[in-house]
């Protein structure tokens, strides 16, 4: 058929609302014809490989970038980078399982993240490996990245503005608060500056309040393991955010491996230091311009897949001088 991953997934769409059922868009790759599309989805005995992973931009030889979900499930907010690093280096993007409407969503982060590795490690069986993801979905790439080092192979985790979401070790935590508490300080003095004494209280309630740990998610420190381990009850399964409540139980323990951390240039750069608390290896800090969102977009998807190009080739010079991982 042609085209990239975006076409994909319009195609895709198309025959979804054609057919009147869901149509995962790892089809439009493992039966690449129109032909054989339609023998698939004919008899109704096709199933797609994987349960999460699908392909985004699969032309290359030779490792891939792992892109995981936030959030919302998805990973088509990757498809600008991932178009960025064709054609010699594939992307695959690891969605939540109940995207396809035919599985459950996972109980807790820790079952997601031995899905993700074991789904990833199927389909590449060694490393190097380089796993990244956004805002929230970043803590998952850290599960992710962990999972898959266990065996020895060569890890690089990068972060897409994520901060503190998850619950981390009291060293990280402290860490990340010598330089956050200051930051926050000048940050809101400044704006504060800025505004009349009576929009004072209005401020301090919609900005301040939910800072100080009114609002679930922001790492405080180590919390019982029966509770990290505990899955989201119904109330908390919110439609908006129906994953942030496992992720935000994620059980995260030091890793040895390299860690980058591209965030929005002129917004805290604390996140980074809360990472060098969590790693033996190295964590470096890279700041683009434009907002949140913007990390992911043009021209910011160009220089975030020059990122990764260097981290793969870091990845593979250091895994060869290693020799072979352990199986």
């Amino acid at each position: 058929i042609g085209g990239h991953s975006l076409v994909a997934l319009r195609l895709v769409a198309g025959l979804g609302a054609t057919l009147g059922r869901r149509v995962p868009v790892s089809l439009v790759f493992e039966a690449p014809t129109v032909v054989a599309q339609a023998r698939a989805l004919g008899d109704g005995s096709w199933k797609p490989r994987y349960d999460s992973l699908v392909p985004m931009q699969p032309l290359g030889d030779g490792p891939a970038v792992f892109f995981i979900h936030g959030v919302m499930g998805g990973v088509s907010s990757y498809l600008e980078i991932a178009r960025e690093l064709a054609p010699e280096i594939p992307v695959y993007g690891l969605q939540a399982i109940d995207r396809d409407g035919h599985h459950p969503q996972h109980p807790t982060a820790e079952a997601m993240v031995e899905h993700y590795a074991t789904e990833i490690r199927s389909f590449q069986p060694c490393g190097p490996y380089v796993v990244t993801g956004f805002c929230a979905g970043g803590w998952l790439a850290y599960g992710v990245a962990r999972e898959l080092r266990k065996r020895g192979d060569e890890v690089r985790l990068v972060l897409l503005e994520t901060h503190g979401n998850c619950r981390v070790t009291w060293r990280a935590w402290w860490r990340w608060m010598s330089r956050l508490v200051p930051e926050l300080v000048v940050k809101h003095t400044r704006r504060l500056g800025r505004l009349s004494v009576a929009q004072w209280p209005r401020y301090l309630l919609d900005r301040i309040l939910p800072m100080m740990g009114l609002r679930p998610g922001m790492a405080r420190g180590p919390i019982p393991a029966d509770r990290q381990e505990r899955p989201a009850t119904p109330e908390e399964q919110v439609n908006a955010d129906p994953y942030l409540p496992a992720i935000t139980r994620l059980r995260i323990d030091p890793v040895d491996f390299d860690i980058v951390h591209i965030g929005v240039l002129g917004e805290l750069a604390s996140s980074a230091e809360l990472f060098r608390g969590l790693t033996t290896g190295t964590c470096t800090a890279c700041r683009l311009p434009g907002t949140h969102h913007e990390i992911l977009r043009h021209p910011n998807a160009v220089a975030v897949a020059a990122i990764f190009r260097r981290c793969l080739l870091d990845a593979a010079a250091r895994s060869d001088s290693a020799g072979p991982s352990r199986s």
